[in-house]
């Protein structure tokens, strides 16, 4: 959930920056107690089938949550549609 949460306040806080909404509603979500843990629900190799689930319309939305969740510790390297189980990361 936390990750989640981050997620999406740093998108709406590029939606502020760009002026498309005013403030963040967000920031105001309480994040769960460090003492939580979370389980990454996503295996390295579900990750190119995850995305190729989506439809042509919301595709970019699910690669845009994978490059926020992931940032530059992208398993699949610069392109995820071009790796493998076996492609190392770069």
């Amino acid at each position: 959930m936390n990750n989640a949460l981050g997620t999406l306040v740093v998108c709406l806080n590029n939606a502020v920056e760009d002026g498309l909404i005013a403030t963040n509603p967000a920031v105001r979500v309480d994040r769960l107690p460090p003492a939580h843990i979370e389980r990454d629900y996503l295996r390295l190799g579900e990750i190119p089938r995850y995305l190729d689930a989506w439809s042509e319309v919301y595709r970019p939305l699910a690669e845009l949550l994978m490059e926020a969740v992931y940032g530059s510790r992208r398993p699949w390297g610069s392109d995820w549609r071009t790796w493998s189980s076996t492609t190392p990361a770069g």
